[in-house]
């Protein structure tokens, strides 16, 4: 499952989003965050994201995984609230 995800992430971190030009128009509060070490979901996702969307708010957690949130619950919860205050 994991390849396939990878594939199909291909063009979009390639960023030939054929979407790209939608997520570009957002014009609500968006908080991305992710972990470095995420085989997941890659951190280039978040960077694109981020890259993307005006005014975004960005955070990583190098050394953090897929959880991340959980991994570095001590700063992301605190940030997760501010942002959804």
């Amino acid at each position: 499952v994991s390849t396939a995800q990878i594939a199909a992430s291909g063009v979009w971190l390639g960023g030939r989003d054929p979407d790209g030009a939608k997520i570009g128009r957002l014009r609500l509060p968006v908080l991305v965050a992710g972990g470095k070490d995420d085989r997941l979901l890659p951190i280039g996702n978040q960077i694109h994201l981020a890259r993307t969307i005006p005014h975004v708010v960005y955070v990583d957690y190098p050394g953090a995984a897929h959880g991340f949130f959980i991994q570095e619950a001590a700063d992301f919860v605190p940030r997760l609230l501010r942002f959804l205050r």
